[in-house]
């Protein structure tokens, strides 16, 4: 089924092209910084993935969200305007998207980046959650995905302002853990924690991105959480892909990430230095999960170095 991709370009005329890849809950501003940096030198495209903002999503959210929906939907959005090859870049679930775009399409995707480990097979998220409890509330967007999109759509300013912390404001101890709720760790209706604004945005862009997601609501957004989802991706990658990415790969990994605390110790549980021959780490400091805003000159000057030296050399 055809899916209508969102996307803002700039530079159309540049001789590489970059095409920039959010997570959740994000669209194509959280790479707001990068776009305007990297569109004076390269070919700039920020994408809405599938189910977000204007973006269409063809069919059920458990069923047609794998990483090779995802894939082809970059690949028909790069053949719309004309490039043959590109460097995806990615955030949170943009950088498995990247890698697994590397992987299904070899001849399209000449290098990948990601902020997150990756994760090269499948291993569901309830039997990690022992080891890393910060990814209960993948648990919890599996299992009741209909009480979670209902809970996130209950007011879509507190969820992203809830999800958006920082490295100097961090969110109160207990969240992500839970795998029956996503915001309960921010108090219930009888006690209420305020949540303050998100300080790596300004209140305008702030209200672009609660505006768009209102568009859709939360609805279908959490497809890459389902286990249907992610067992035929991995499936489609032991029966047409590759095992190892041969292409250059660069990490940009914050070091305060709640989601990951520890970068390198869960590459290595997840046997993600084993596929990857030509990776390039570089943690930037001072900043939590959302790295591309909050530590925007930092991370911006990792990709420029690895891109200069490593894939347009």
């Amino acid at each position: 089924m055809k899916c209508f991709t969102e996307y803002v370009e700039e530079n159309a005329a540049g001789k590489n092209t970059l095409v920039f890849t959010h997570g959740w809950p994000s669209i194509w501003t959280v790479w707001g910084p990068q776009v305007v940096e990297f569109s004076k030198d390269y070919h700039v495209i920020a994408l809405n993935t599938r189910g977000y903002a204007g973006s269409s999503f063809p069919g059920d959210v458990k069923e047609d969200g794998t990483f090779f929906d995802v894939s082809n939907d970059i690949q028909c959005l790069l053949d719309h305007v004309n490039v043959s090859k590109a460097v995806c870049v990615g955030i949170d679930w943009g950088s498995q998207i990247c890698i697994e775009a590397a992987r299904d399409l070899p001849n399209t995707i000449i290098a990948a980046t990601g902020t997150l480990p990756y994760q090269p097979s499948y291993t569901p998220a309830w039997l990690i959650t022992p080891t890393l409890p910060s990814l209960g509330y993948q648990v919890y967007f599996n299992n009741y995905t209909t009480e979670a999109i209902a809970e996130l759509n209950t007011d879509v300013r507190r969820s992203l302002r809830s999800t958006y912390r920082g490295h100097a404001n961090p969110p109160p101890e207990g969240f992500l853990v839970a795998q029956t709720n996503y915001l309960g760790a921010y108090g219930n209706a009888t006690g209420f924690i305020q949540i303050d604004p998100i300080v790596f945005m300004t209140s305008q862009q702030e209200d672009y991105m609660v505006e768009q997601f209102e568009r859709q609501g939360f609805d279908r957004t959490l497809y890459l959480y389902q286990n249907d989802n992610r067992v035929m991706s991995e499936q489609y990658d032991q029966a047409n892909s590759p095992a190892i990415i041969s292409q250059p790969v660069l990490f940009v990994p914050p070091d305060s990430d709640p989601v990951v605390p520890d970068f390198n110790a869960v590459m290595e549980f997840l046997g993600a230095y084993n596929v990857l021959p030509d990776i390039t780490v570089t943690q930037v400091n001072n900043s939590a999960h959302w790295v591309t805003l909050e530590q925007p000159d930092a991370y911006n000057e990792a990709l420029r170095s690895w891109l200069d030296t490593k894939v347009f050399v």
